[in-house]
C-alpha cells in the first residue's frame, strides 16, 4: 500500500488502483520535492529526537470519513482541492495535529514523537517552511499536479470527479499553443534557428511550419538590411514551451523537438472541448 505524504494530503489508500495512481505521482516532480524536503528535514534532526523515516511521520492515510476529528488536515486539504499553497501556517497546524496523533495512537513511536510539546513545535515549524517553499517555488507544478492527482483519484475510487481542469490554470499562449498542437498528427513543435536568425518556436502549420516570434542576429540585419524582429516575443513563446515541460505537459526529444505527453494530450484535449463548446 502507498504511503507518506502524498497519501496523507491526499487521503486516498486502500485500493490497488488508487494506490497505483499515488506510486506514478510519486515521481512527480513536485511530489519528488516534497519528500526531498521532509527527508532534509528529519536527516537534521537532533539524535534524541530522530526518525528512521519520513514516513514514520505520515504511517496511515486519513480517510475523508475521519476529517472531522482532524479539523487542521482537513482545511490543508480544502485548500488544495481549492488550488491555493497552503500557508506555512496551514502546513504548521497540520503538521502539529499530525504529531499529536502519532504520538497518541501508534506504539512504540519513535523518539520524535516523545519530545516535549514544545520541543516538538520548534522542528515542525521547520518542516512548514520547507515544504510550503517547495511548493511555491514551483506554482504552475503545484497547481497541475495537484488537479491530476485529484482528477485521477476520484476516478480511482469512484468519487465524485474534481470539477477543475487543468486547462483552468494554463495561460491563455500556453492553451493557444495546446489548442494548435492537438490538431496535428503528432503533438510536435520545436525549437530551433534558421539561418542568420536566433533559436525560436516552430509550430507546424499549412503548407509550412510557422515561427511563433523571430529575431534576426546583428550580422544577419546588417547584411540584408531587414529589422532585427522582436527578441522578447521570441523569448516570450520558448519560455512557454519549457513551462509546459517543467510541469509535464511536454516532453523534450531529440534535435530541440517537443512532443506533447499523455498528460499534455488531456489537457489539449481539455482545451478543444472547452472551444467546441462555447462555439469558438
Amino acid at each position: 500500500m502507498a504511503s507518506g505524504i502524498e497519501t496523507w494530503l491526499f487521503g486516498y489508500a486502500g485500493t490497488k488502483l488508487a494506490d497505483r495512481v499515488l506510486k506514478l505521482f510519486q515521481r512527480d516532480k513536485l511530489t519528488v520535492d516534497l519528500h526531498k524536503a521532509v527527508e532534509k528535514w528529519a536527516s537534521n534532526l537532533p539524535s534524541h529526537a530522530s526518525l528512521t523515516s519520513s514516513n514514520a511521520l505520515f504511517p496511515s492515510h486519513v480517510a475523508d470519513e475521519e476529517l472531522a476529528e482532524r479539523p487542521c488536515l482537513s482545511n490543508l486539504r480544502s485548500e488544495l482541492e481549492s488550488l491555493k499553497i497552503p500557508s506555512e501556517e496551514s502546513w504548521d497546524s497540520a503538521l502539529t495535529e499530525q504529531w499529536k496523533y502519532v504520538r497518541s495512537k501508534i506504539d512504540h513511536p519513535q523518539d520524535f514523537f516523545l519530545l516535549s510539546e514544545e520541543e516538538a513545535s520548534t522542528h515542525i515549524k521547520s518542516l512548514s517552511i520547507a515544504l510550503c517553499t517547495a511548493c511555491s517555488q514551483h506554482e504552475t507544478l503545484f497547481r497541475v499536479t495537484t488537479v491530476s492527482m485529484l482528477r485521477e483519484l476520484s476516478e480511482a475510487t469512484s468519487k465524485t470527479p474534481q470539477q477543475n481542469s487543468l486547462s483552468e490554470i494554463l495561460t491563455n499562449d500556453q492553451k493557444k499553443l495546446l489548442y494548435r498542437l492537438y490538431h496535428q498528427d503528432n503533438g510536435f513543435c520545436r525549437i530551433g534557428a534558421s539561418k542568420g536568425e536566433y533559436e525560436c518556436l516552430w509550430v507546424p502549420g499549412y503548407p509550412m511550419d510557422m515561427q511563433w516570434g523571430w529575431e534576426r542576429t546583428p550580422e544577419e540585419c546588417l547584411r540584408s538590411g531587414k529589422s532585427p524582429g522582436n527578441r522578447e516575443e521570441r523569448l516570450h513563446w520558448i519560455f512557454v514551451v519549457k513551462d509546459l515541460v517543467e510541469i509535464g505537459i511536454f516532453e523534450a526529444q531529440a534535435d530541440g523537438y517537443y512532443q506533447l505527453t499523455e498528460k499534455g494530450w488531456r489537457v489539449a484535449h481539455d482545451i478543444n472541448s472547452e472551444k467546441s463548446d462555447s462555439g469558438v
